[in-house]
């Protein structure tokens, strides 16, 4: 027997350390070749875009991760068959298989909503992209280069069919927002109907948001020649009623445009309508996403007008003339001459480079019964005009639960504070560019020099000037500020009756709160000072139940929803009036000792409704939709109060016929039709089909009683606005869907337009609301999205829209309503005529300066040559002086689009973004108004002035300085105000193109890598880092600064009025986005 005599002491302990070792390592191999590191790529299914944020987890584990800004990730996890779950904001959730560690590299997700992808949201419901037969266009703004302030933005340009007109440069204010061109003659009915979360928003239109900041001011009428102080929408300011919402919070934007898609809105359908949905919280462990960024603006163009000195030698050489040309007057050399040495520039005293900033964070998450979505920013926007800004402070919860299986609620409520100060902003500017130059901005006493001194008298020809102006004063001092609030919710109830029906219970609030206080201070010592201040408070509750359901028999499939809906709208407001304050720096109106509510009202509207719509489809390849909505409207009576809105559609998925499934290079291809019956009440007002009174004003009494007077005669007889849709579209994916094209023509014919008709003057009325006339919108529409370059490290996005409209006025029957005289109507200087357009500007022919007398010549209808305009002409005869008016131009363009291009390289994103627009005419008010010469005010003027007809063979476009035209209207007469027709709104002598092509938005973008982020301690997240220039630049022969500028605001009927408006800024951003 062999026996081994074991070691003593220290080499037996060894022998034990070297054993354990040895096990260590065993055990530590064992272990490694029992975990696997698992990675891949989260990209989007369409368009191959990486998806940063995603989270990745083991499906019944805490292991997990997130992909970074390449939409990489990587983990690990145990070997062997494992399932992951990949979810992300606005993605359908995706289990993926992994066997013994291996799976694809790329994990392709779906969008929930997205153009051109999966699933898209229509009204109550979503439906299958690929089975959808109407008009349907998204936009999501994570996808978006740009980052702007307000909502409406986002849209300009980047949807066929949709065009967006910012109305001026002044932060948070509205833009014109119109979806396939003019519904009806009325703002109110051409504004599109928007609903946030299934909430349809209150008060859109700019009756609602439009603000008059000034205490005292009137009306113009753009039918008479018009002097420097004539135009008035420098004295209001319309807000943004999109202005409350946080770009951030939103997941997409569907806008539907034909009658598959609208009519199920019924009555407020006919304009379009924009369905905004927020976003919602996903799977997986709390998402903190926090934004930070700060802006810059200035005007983006200004236009050139005199100095001091060149005012003065114009103006002493203009009343040299004058009274050479009328002795009578008398007016003595002191007075006429002009105070030379201040050249004032009065644009350079109030402008400045507007600094803002954006504060902006949010957290999501959720199990697999609870999903939240929280957020909360603040945003200043300031201006380029001092003391002019926006601000906005908002939050929002979003949160839904499944208390079963079977039942799950939810709430998605948003509050928000909304300030726009300085309103005047508008007004400040005007007055900037027509404030005489010679005179210093303080006077010798150190106050504001609010009544100009141009002549050595102090007096223009011995008369004081009739208005304060100092835009410097105007800016800074007293109080134009607007406040809102707003609260947004919806509250739901989900009950899955089946697993192929669900009954929905829907309740939503819009409650909306303004309040606006203009205060300005004495400045003649008569009135002492004085101030408006009104309160509105705007409340709509909206209750739906509804049944939805989703079924497939074999090759037949259905799916659609019935239900019901209420809407209640209530608004009171009040205005109070003061003047004669103690103290120009006491605000409160309780301060001043003269007041008075000069306005009050309570006014309640309600809509029942009742809607369904059923989606039938056959092999996935023969589709047809039919859609029906009965409206009740109270805006009407009894006998026309409920109206029925049908649609139906169809649609041919020809890449799944036989004849064309192995043709490989088409993807999909579908044609699709629908037809339909919309709606419009909003130019019904709330109590159209009723007469209105109110007390006199006097108090007067009959018999001890106070008498009641009629303010509008009631009509029975008013019915709904309906507008017949038409609409065919195809389609397309090639190449792998590397290109993808939609086109799509329509017709829309409204009837029974809602307008203020004329009534004979027997009646005591001078107008009734009415159904009068008809008109036709038709057009195409045409989109390209082009996958240039599609590689791991570089891929490039192209797409490019254009859309084509055409509006004519098929039927007027204000002839068969008003006298004999008046068988048109005006609209804000517009002159609606059949056959023309809703938009058309129908003017006098300007035909140039006379060369050889230097005056001005218009060229009538019937080519006659006037030196003085037909109204004046024809004053005292039975001749219309309308009948010499042309159609002339359109404000709304014939073509319109925009170009964008995505870029990624690595770690970088580049984009560009394009908006233009073709065949549109602008009326340069501007001009005008700096051509405006007056013996009144003496304004200041632009310098092309100087260029005035002075002798015979002069060539010019600006007649002498007394001519046929300004001395025509008093003839023989001694007075000394000389008021210029050439410078009205009724000829077509400031008519120009505005055609342009406009880089609106120019972004680059840096990834910080996963490398860089480990190194400061952040594991998962990403860090993007941005800078972005908006409103780049501009090509247009327009001469006038913006030819997309308003003077009207956001109403579509009044559009393509430059009045001096603000221009839209040129504007800097650099920023950064966190995910953590």
């Amino acid at each position: 027997m062999l026996y081994i005599k074991p070691p003593k002491g220290n080499c037996m302990r060894k022998i034990s350390q070297l054993a354990l070792a040895l096990l260590l390592v065993l055990g530590s191999i064992v272990a490694d070749a029992q975990v696997k590191t698992i990675s891949g790529v989260i990209r989007e299914e369409q368009d191959g875009f990486p998806i940063s944020g995603a989270s990745i987890r083991v499906k019944g584990t805490n292991t997990g991760t997130v992909s970074n800004e390449k939409g990489e990730f990587s983990l690990k996890a145990n070997a062997g068959n494992l399932i992951l779950i990949v979810s992300s904001v606005g993605y359908e959730d995706r289990e993926v298989p992994v066997v013994d560690g291996k799976m694809a590299r790329f994990i392709e997700l779906q969008p929930t909503v997205k153009t051109m992808k999966d699933v898209v949201v229509i009204g109550y419901g979503k439906v299958d992209r690929r089975k959808l037969t109407g008009s349907v266009g998204t936009l999501k703004p994570d996808l978006v280069g740009s980052n702007p302030v307000s909502v409406d933005k986002l849209l300009q340009g980047r949807l066929a069919g949709v065009q967006v007109s910012p109305a001026n440069g002044a932060p948070g204010s509205a833009s014109a927002i119109t979806i396939r061109g003019v519904t009806t003659l009325s703002d109110a009915g051409n504004t599109p109907l928007i609903v946030i979360d299934g909430v349809p928003m209150y008060g859109q239109d700019r009756t609602n948001n439009s603000t008059n900041f000034s205490a005292s001011g009137s009306v113009a009428s753009f039918t008479q020649p018009i002097t420097a102080n004539s135009y008035t929408p420098r004295n209001q300011f319309e807000r943004n009623p999109l202005a409350n919402l946080n770009p951030d919070d939103i997941e997409s934007m569907e806008v539907l445009k034909d009658a598959y898609a609208t009519s199920i809105y019924g009555s407020r359908g006919a304009a379009g309508v924009i369905l905004i949905t927020t976003k919602k919280g996903m799977l997986g462990k709390p998402r903190v996403n926090i934004g930070i960024a700060t802006s810059a603006q200035q005007a983006f163009n200004l236009p050139s007008i005199m100095t001091g000195d060149e005012y003065s030698t114009f103006y002493t050489a203009y009343f040299d003339t004058l009274n050479n040309r009328r002795p009578t007057v008398g007016w003595p050399p002191a007075n006429r001459a002009f105070k030379k040495g201040f050249n004032t520039d009065w644009l350079d005293q109030i402008l400045q480079t507007g600094i803002g900033y954006n504060l902006s964070a949010s957290v999501s998450g959720g199990t697999d019964k609870t999903r939240y979505f929280i957020s909360g920013g603040y945003d200043k926007e300031a201006s380029y005009i001092t003391n002019n800004d926006f601000q906005r402070a908002q939050a929002r919860v979003n949160v839904e639960t499944s208390l079963t299986n079977n039942f799950k609620v939810g709430i998605s409520s948003a509050l928000s504070s909304t300030v726009n100060n300085a309103l005047n902003a508008q007004r400040a500017y005007y007055d900037a560019v027509i404030k005489a130059p010679n005179i210093p901005v303080y006077d010798s006493l150190g106050l504001y020099a609010w009544r100009a001194v141009y002549s050595p008298a102090n007096t223009i020809n011995g008369t004081a000037p009739q208005r304060d102006l100092n835009p410097v004063g105007t800016i800074n001092t007293g109080k134009n500020q607007v406040t809102d609030l707003r609260a947004i919710s919806s509250v739901f109830a989900e009950w899955k009756l089946a697993s192929w029906l669900t009954y929905r219970f829907d309740f939503g609030v819009d409650w909306y709160n303004t309040k606006a206080y203009s205060r300005e201070i004495d400045k003649t010592g008569t009135l002492r000072g004085a101030a408006t201040e009104s309160n509105i408070n705007n409340l709509k509750t909206v209750v739906n139940n509804l049944l939805n359901f989703n079924k497939r028999f074999g090759d037949h499939s259905i799916s659609g929803v019935v239900g019901q809906s209420f809407e209640r709208s209530t608004e009171s407001a009040t205005t109070l009036t003061a003047s004669n304050f103690m103290d120009d720096r006491v605000l409160s109106i309780i301060s001043a000792s003269t007041r008075s509510v000069t306005n009050a009202l309570n006014q309640e509207w309600t809509l029942a409704s009742f809607l369904g719509r059923l989606d039938y489809g056959y092999k996935d390849k023969y589709l047809l939709g039919i859609t029906n909505r009965i409206d009740g409207s109270s805006r009407f009576s009894v006998d026309n109060r409920y109206v029925s809105f049908p649609s139906v559609s169809a649609g041919w998925v020809l890449s799944k016929e036989k004849f064309l499934k192995n043709t490989t290079w088409i993807n999909e291809l579908k044609l699709r039709g629908s037809w339909g019956l919309t709606g419009t009440d909003g130019g019904a007002g709330y109590y159209g089909s009723l007469g209105q009174y109110s007390y006199t004003s006097t108090g007067t009494t009959y018999a001890g009683t106070t008498i009641i007077s009629g303010t509008r005669p009631a009509n029975s007889d008013l019915k709904w606005q309906q507008t017949t849709n038409i609409d065919f579209g195809v389609d397309a994916g090639f190449l792998q869907n590397r290109i993808r094209v939609t086109a799509e023509y329509y017709k829309r014919t409204t009837k029974n337009l809602l307008v203020n008709g004329g009534l004979p003057g027997f009646v005591g009325f001078s107008t009734q609301q009415q159904n009068l006339g008809e008109l036709e919108n038709k057009g195409f529409e045409f989109t390209i999205t082009t996958k240039n370059i599609d590689k791991k490290d570089f891929s490039w996005i192209s797409s490019f829209n254009i859309a084509r409209n055409e509006n004519i006025i098929t039927r007027l029957d204000f002839a068969n309503k008003l006298d004999a005289s008046l068988t048109a109507e005006r609209s804000g200087g517009r002159f609606w005529t059949e056959g023309g357009s809703a938009t058309a500007f129908n003017l006098m022919y300007w035909g140039g300066v006379d060369a050889a007398t230097g005056n001005p010549r218009w060229i009538g209808a019937n080519d006659t040559v006037s030196l003085v305009p037909f109204e004046i002409l024809y004053t005292g005869t039975s001749k219309d002086y309308n009948s010499q008016r042309r159609n002339l131009g359109d404000a709304l363009p014939k073509f319109f689009g925009g170009f964008d291009n995505r870029i990624r390289y690595k770690d970088f994103e580049f984009s560009f973004f394009f908006t233009f627009a073709s065949g549109n005419t602008v009326f340069n008010g501007a001009k005008a108004s700096m051509y405006a010469f007056s013996s009144v005010d003496a304004p200041n003027l632009s310098r092309d002035i100087l260029n005035y007809w002075k002798q015979p063979g002069d060539v010019t476009d600006i007649p002498a300085l007394i001519n046929k035209s300004n001395t025509a209207f008093t003839p023989g007469g001694s007075t000394s105000q000389f008021n210029d027709y050439t410078l009205g709104r009724n000829s077509s002598r400031f008519l120009e193109d505005g055609s342009f092509i406009r880089l609106k938005n120019l972004t680059l973008a840096y990834n910080l890598g996963q490398g860089l982020l480990k190194k400061a301690g952040i594991v998962g997240g990403n860090i993007k880092l941005y800078v972005e220039a908006n409103n780049v630049f501009l090509i247009t022969k327009y001469t006038g600064i913006d030819p997309e500028v308003s003077a009207y605001g956001s109403s579509v009927l009044q559009a393509g009025y430059d009045e001096i408006s603000m221009p839209n800024p040129r504007s800097f951003r650099i920023g950064f986005k966190i995910g953590l």
